[in-house]
């Protein structure tokens, strides 16, 4: 039973022998120019002929679930983004397979850099450019229709799906033990009633779009991606980690700001209380991260208190 929970488990990364999954790619046809691990993915660039590729693998059977994932996300989403004339791409998926029983896929290569780093201090600049381009690609994300994602089926099944989304707000509360979060576990567990399904990628940030060197933008990463998300699940998603993770809450404040002047009007009623029901969960979590789940610097939890004090006055919208 053990196993068999191990192997659903996608954060349950395992160390790969890059030599031999070179090998592997070489005995079919491919010219391997680099190949590395981070993490959870065996990440590479390789060349077939004069088509290059970009190589992930994943590096057991539950996170070769999420990397699956991403690939029904680029499947359905890609054509949706196309038809909408969307000012960010996502990468093409071209090929699948698996190798020593571990999932890869070979996708188009995007040659340039991340828009902002998570962790590290540059010039907002180029986040500050893009963002009209994230809140239109987040309103064609908002509208779209799609379905079958990992996660989706344990929404499916349950009767109230927003009473699951709040509950797992108040796991979070009950491991912090924190009263001060009361107040804002109270309005996230406002998503009982507030909760509409949407598509979401689960991770937009910043740190996964990156700029071509002819300036194009793409959305990379997407093993996270759900239609069964609270509505606004990104855009909260997004604010919560510019602003607590990568210290850039003015980045935040335009991406929402651009996103509300952009947002249709039959949905402008409602979306105040719907932004903060998703915040106030990300807002829960990201205490969880650094209280419990990692071991975060001094100045990430104090983003986090400034946040939670903002949030609770009501200077958020």
């Amino acid at each position: 039973m053990a196993k068999r929970n191990s192997d659903k488990n996608t954060m349950n990364a395992r160390k790969k022998e890059l030599s031999s999954i070179q090998r592997t790619l070489e005995g079919r046809g491919f010219e391997v120019v680099s190949l590395q691990q981070h993490w959870r993915h065996v990440y590479g660039e390789v060349f077939e002929g004069e088509a290059r590729y970009f190589f992930k693998m994943a590096s057991s059977t539950g996170v070769g679930l999420s990397t699956r994932n991403e690939l029904k996300w680029a499947a359905q989403v890609q054509p949706i983004l196309t038809k909408a004339k969307s000012p960010i791409s996502i990468p093409s998926i071209y090929r699948s397979g698996t190798i020593a029983g571990s999932f890869f896929f070979l996708a188009e290569f995007v040659e340039g850099n991340e828009i902002c780093l998570q962790h590290r201090k540059p010039s907002t600049t180029k986040t500050m450019k893009a963002v009209h381009q994230i809140a239109e690609l987040l309103l064609i994300l908002l509208a779209a229709r799609t379905k079958g994602f990992r996660e989706d089926s344990a929404y499916n099944r349950v009767k109230y799906p927003g009473e699951k989304f709040a509950r797992r707000a108040e796991k979070s509360y009950k491991s912090i033990n924190r009263t001060d979060l009361l107040p804002v576990l109270k309005i996230a567990k406002t998503m009982e009633t507030h909760y509409h399904p949407s598509l979401a990628h689960g991770d937009f940030t910043p740190w996964h779009l990156r700029e071509s060197k002819r300036g194009e933008l793409f959305l990379i990463d997407g093993e996270l991606a759900s239609s069964t998300h609270p509505r606004y699940y990104d855009l909260a998603y997004c604010y919560h980690r510019l602003v607590t993770h990568s210290g850039r809450p003015g980045a935040a404040e335009a991406i929402l700001n651009a996103f509300v002047q952009r947002l249709p009007k039959r949905h402008k009623k409602g979306f105040a209380d719907q932004f903060h029901a998703v915040l106030a969960e990300r807002i829960i979590g990201g205490f969880w991260d650094v209280l419990v789940g990692s071991r975060a610097k001094r100045e990430v939890l104090f983003r986090h208190e400034k946040l939670k004090n903002r949030f609770l006055r009501r200077e958020i919208l």
